[in-house]
């Protein structure tokens, strides 16, 4: 019997080869779809969980309130701080600071130019004993206590050495550094919030990079703590203030210990977050919408289409069940033929998934692992997935044709089918509800993306190139440096400072008049007087530095020149800020010389901050240049030779400033080309079964559309008849669609502090382009049975 019920299985989905391919299409893109997403995601909540500690690592973070501002959450700390935690608190077992050292020049012979090494770390011995990290090369136990030993990344490695084990060879920092590596960590294949290319103990790089590890006052490091089996970290939380105010004041300062397992989807609100590839919760929920939205419309279409063919075969069921066959066995033969459709569109999930998932890869710049025949839970669970829906596709055509009268059916008297047909008007209408809501909030969030992209930042970040020429000496060559890269007849102005308009800087405590007590936090810059002009900064009261004005720069008087932001006067309370004293430290006043409009270096979810800019004579670490429009690769290159005159044994890395722009919103634009593709796929296999829905439906009216023409209808009165109904659906669909829309896209706005308006337009826009769609699908099958021959049709049957 099963061998019989196979046959005819096969055989129904061969004579109906259109609809077959159809069903098992639709299902399988919205599975394949559904299984990549996922597997984002779940890269995504596994971020870390290699570590053998997992649950029991936490890092320190600070939450600074000064002076009534805005309470920020900050995951630098003290150098002396770890220290304190693992001789205080009974419940830490382990501690470990991770100390960043910037950009270092790094030579594997002293002889050559090296190169620029970004994410190099100081870190405790401690540090591998709490991360659970697996080395290529060395021995894991005793990397970190060798004589001068560093561990570097295996990405380092080759970039370095090549495909060779580097145990035991030389690597030179600065010039000044010797070190040996003692040991390689292999790639990681789960996700981590750390990402370095060399890490080197403390202890023997503090002395030659002039770092105080018992220092108090400054943030500048991150410190982790793992806690004793059991312990509360609840309970550590509340003893921090106690025991951190035995060192230092504690005024405006709250500490909270966050979980390891929070780092890469909870940390948006922390400042100076050294992860990379940071995502947020926000998106992982967003993707997780649109994987089961994706998945639920292509079931709906496998149901819809399942149940609609279903009632042609009527007359097969009263044959069967005249010659004998039970209700049973009809109830059985429907719903297996489901699974088996199902199986199919599974296995070819799984082939889809191979051949998209490299593109897929592309976009989402993170490598996947995701293999659905690999024999894992995720095997079994699809297997699960298409069993559910195999059921649930065969369970209405199984039991409601199962019912029926073999005189009745075999008299080809009419069946009534209103229950079925209300129920695919509704799944359809379902279909085209979550449609339309990704639609929109597709274009919203793409919306977002070009404001936050595109908004008036206060400079101009377009055409300015940025060296990190990573030289301690590099003030005493300022005006050499200068002068020749303004030689190069495509450059227009140069400077040099502490740092560039983008992203997080230093933070100072400020006094606010006498009372040292009366503090405020505002973000420093020390820029020269030529920054106005390179970066485009907008002067909106009195004057910017000028280098013929000697007390500008000079730190020794109470004359130092400061320039504010508007924030930062706002905050002051000054109605008139040119000329009026400055506090420094309880020590040295400056003189505020003039005001610039507000810059945003910060992403849209965050504040614009007070800004103070002072020209320190020291503070010179970083060159920018703008360039012209007409030829920037000829200028780049006299710009590399220049510097190779000035540096001839030190390499030339430059990148432009928009680059380090873009970098803020990697999460967001990466989001955004997710949805856009999801929800093209979504709506794709939504008009797949439309589109399968309408055929069967025009099928059904052939002999009705037939006598229609015959008594004078023309074929637009055809197109509109068929096109009328579904077009009622889509109608239906957006009245149901945009309140939902509304409340998800208001909702995912609200994390954004400058953030677009909610345009009402959109959605009725939305809707007719759903609209225009879907008429489109039916109105190519109304047109094709509209122009059939009238005899033809009413021949049919």
């Amino acid at each position: 019997m099963f061998i019989n019920y196979l046959f005819v299985a096969f055989r129904n989905l061969w004579r109906q080869k259109g609809y077959s391919l159809l069903n098992i299409a639709g299902l399988a893109i919205g599975i394949a779809g559904c299984m990549i997403i996922l597997s984002y995601v779940r890269d995504d909540l596994r971020w870390d969980s290699f570590h053998e500690n997992y649950d029991r690592i936490y890092r320190v973070v600070q939450i600074q309130s000064f002076g009534g501002m805005e309470p920020q959450h900050v995951s630098y700390n003290q150098n002396a701080l770890t220290d304190v935690l693992i001789q205080d608190i009974p419940e830490v077992e382990l501690a470990s600071r991770y100390w960043p050292i910037g950009i270092r020049l790094v030579q594997t012979d002293r002889g050559e130019p090296g190169e620029f090494l970004r994410n190099i770390y100081l870190v405790d011995s401690t540090f591998f004993e709490m991360f659970s990290y697996e080395l290529k090369y060395g021995d894991i136990h005793t990397a970190m206590q060798q004589e001068g030993g560093i561990v570097i990344s295996e990405k380092a490695s080759t970039q370095l050495f090549g495909d060779v084990n580097p145990v035991g060879r030389e690597l030179f920092v600065d010039r000044e550094i010797t070190a040996i590596v003692a040991g390689v960590v292999a790639e990681q294949q789960t996700g981590s919030h750390q990402f370095f290319t060399i890490l080197a103990p403390i202890h023997l790089w503090a002395t030659p990079l002039q770092l105080d590890v018992s220092q108090w006052g400054g943030n500048h490091l991150t410190s982790y703590i793992m806690l004793h089996e059991g312990a509360s970290h609840t309970e550590v939380e509340a003893s921090l203030p106690e025991v951190i105010s035995q060192y230092r004041d504690c005024t405006g300062i709250e500490w909270y210990l966050q979980p390891l397992r929070e780092f890469h989807l909870h940390s948006s609100h922390i400042k100076y977050d050294m992860q990379i590839n940071r995502s947020n919760i926000s998106v992982v929920r967003t993707l997780m919408f649109i994987a089961i939205f994706v998945l639920l419309i292509a079931c709906v279409n496998f149901i819809n289409l399942s149940t609609a063919r279903s009632i042609r075969r009527s007359r097969e069921v009263g044959i069967r069940k005249v010659v004998g066959a039970n209700r049973f066995n009809l109830i059985l033969q429907f719903i297996g033929e489901a699974i088996l459709i199902a199986l199919f569109s599974t296995i070819l999930a799984g082939v889809l998934v191979e051949l998209v998932q490299p593109l897929f890869e592309q976009v989402a710049d993170r490598t996947l692992s995701v293999n659905i025949f690999d024999g894992s839970f995720t095997t079994f669970s699809l297997l699960g997935l298409a069993l559910l829906i195999g059921i649930l596709a065969g369970a209405y055509p199984a039991f409601v044709l199962s019912a029926f009268k073999p005189a009745q059916v075999l008299k080809s008297e009419k069946i009534n089918g209103k229950r079925g047909n209300l129920l695919r008007k509704g799944l359809v209408v379902f279909q085209f509800v979550i449609s339309i809501v990704l639609l929109i909030s597709t274009v919203f969030i793409q919306r977002q993306l070009h404001y936050a992209l595109n908004r008036d930042l206060g400079y101009n970040r377009e055409q300015v190139v940025v060296i990190y020429p990573r030289d301690d000496q590099l003030h005493e060559k300022v005006e050499l440096i200068r002068t020749e890269f303004n030689r190069i007849a495509g450059i227009s102005s140069v400077t040099i400072g502490s740092d560039y308009p983008v992203g997080s800087t230093s933070q100072w405590s400020f006094l606010n008049g006498s009372d040292e007590e009366n503090r405020w936090l505002a973000s420093v810059y020390s820029m020269d007087p030529y920054a106005l002009e390179t970066y485009q900064f907008e002067l909106i009261a009195g004057r910017f530095f000028d280098e013929n004005i000697e007390s500008d720069r000079n730190w020794e008087s109470n004359e130092t020149a400061v320039v504010l932001n508007e924030t930062a006067v706002n905050y002051l309370g000054w109605e008139d800020p040119v000329g009026h004293p400055f506090q420094l430290d309880s020590e040295t006043t400056g003189i505020v010389i003039g005001v610039i409009r507000d810059f945003h270096p910060l992403p849209v979810s965050l504040e614009t901050e007070p800004c103070v800019i002072m020209e320190h004579p020291e503070w010179k670490i970083i060159v920018s240049a703008r360039v012209n429009v007409e030829d920037v690769s000829q200028t780049i290159s006299a710009m590399e030779s220049a510097w190779h005159e000035i540096y001839p044994s030190s390499p030339f890395e430059y990148r432009f400033l928009d680059q380090y722009f873009d970098a803020l919103y990697t999460s967001e634009t990466q989001l955004s080309s997710l949805v856009q593709v999801f929800t093209g796929l979504a709506l794709f296999v939504a008009i797949l079964g439309l589109f399968g829905l309408a055929a069967y439906s025009t099928s059904r009216r052939t002999r009705e559309i037939g006598v229609r023409k015959v008594l004078g209808a023309t074929i637009l009165n055809i197109v509109q008849l068929i096109n009328k109904e579904f077009a009622i659906l889509v109608l239906i669909a957006n009245v149901i669609a945009w309140p939902l829309a509304y409340i998800l896209i208001n909702q995912w706005l609200s994390q954004y502090v400058y953030r677009i308006p909610l345009s009402w337009w959109i959605f009725p826009l939305v809707g007719i382009v759903a609209l225009l769609l879907a008429s489109l699908t039916v109105g190519i099958l109304a047109l094709h049975a509209a122009k059939t021959n009238p005899v033809d049709s009413i021949r049919y049957e």
